[in-house]
């Protein structure tokens, strides 16, 4: 298959490794965020190993293994139109007060 950067914040949380890690897409200004299963209209990224975290079993590598394997069969973000530019702008302006 084709590699591809998905790009994706992290944000781990005082509670880690007990609770996990906030995850969100970050897509560049010329990307949309596909909606669907695993990431919702903000970008936050939902997966059963999130779900299912359990210290010591559940590890940031597996995280990562995990949205690598999900994200190669379903690509979390497409390339954007011209009119889709307003809309993501207003996305990443919220992933940004969140982030930042």
């Amino acid at each position: 298959g084709t590699p591809y950067n998905i790009p994706v914040c992290l944000w781990v949380l005082d509670s880690h490794p007990f609770a996990p890690p906030l995850c969100f897409l970050k897509p560049p200004q010329n990307m949309g965020i596909h909606v669907g299963k695993h990431i919702d209209a903000k970008g936050r990224i939902y997966l059963p190993y999130l779900q299912n975290w359990s210290h010591p079993t559940s590890t940031v590598i597996g995280l990562i293994l995990e949205m690598a394997g999900t994200f190669e069969n379903e690509l979390p973000l497409y390339c954007l139109t011209a009119e889709g530019g307003a809309r993501q702008k207003e996305l990443l302006s919220h992933i940004a007060e969140v982030t930042d």
